[in-house]
């Protein structure tokens, strides 16, 4: 079955090396992560919060290249709660209030946590995720209404622990700058520089000591 490692050993895998230059979108010189075979035991559960671009297939070729079993999903999901989700983000979410909001995350998390990350677990998979309750912190936090607290609180009586979370930091005027580029009409209401920032902010003052900042 798959098993949760101690953060210690999923660091031992020395998981971050360089991220690919992102030229176009990021403008930005970072380093790509890159999985060094340091470590014998796997990590099964890897999560991945704002890792941009090629960072996301690369992860997971890295790790099939080394014969694991990889199950990539995301959060908000395809199921009803994450499109519900997804289009408020875009329509609006002034319609509903920061709780509301959250409701609609932790339900969505823990179906997909009951249909989709403890089978794969189970069966001994490696999970690697983009995005998960962190950000949930980060961005309902944000938003104001809760304390990141009390958001923590209520997502981690739902979902596993990560043994490693990857998370690329990076200015929040570039990450606006990004998505104006890329997606311009398409942006959602998430997406705004101010709110970007107050982010950030939530992001970096995480104390999870298995949070590598890249």
């Amino acid at each position: 079955t798959g098993r949760m490692l101690k953060a210690g050993a999923a660091r031992g895998m020395g998981l971050v090396d360089k991220l690919v230059r992102h030229r176009d979108n990021l403008r930005w010189e970072g380093r790509k992560a890159v999985l060094q075979k340091r470590q014998s035991k796997p990590a099964p559960f890897i999560k991945r919060l704002m890792a941009f671009g090629p960072a996301r297939p690369y992860l997971v070729n890295k790790l099939r290249e080394q014969g694991r079993d990889v199950e990539r999903l995301r959060e908000p999901t395809d199921g009803p709660w994450g499109r519900r989700i997804r289009q408020l983000a875009v329509s609006g979410r002034d319609s509903i209030t920061t709780r509301e909001e959250m409701e609609l995350f932790l339900k969505d998390r823990e179906e997909h946590v009951r249909e989709r990350i403890r089978p794969a677990l189970d069966r001994g998979a490696t999970v690697v995720m983009d995005r998960d309750f962190h950000s949930s912190i980060a961005y309902q936090g944000a938003r104001g209404g809760l304390d990141p607290s009390e958001i923590r609180a209520e997502n981690e009586r739902i979902a596993p622990p990560a043994d490693l979370l990857l998370y690329l930091v990076i200015p929040a005027e570039l990450a606006h700058e990004r998505i104006v580029k890329n997606r311009q009409s398409e942006r959602d209401l998430f997406e705004h520089e101010d709110y970007l920032r107050k982010v950030k902010e939530i992001f970096d003052a995480m104390p999870d000591p298995q949070m590598v900042r890249i």
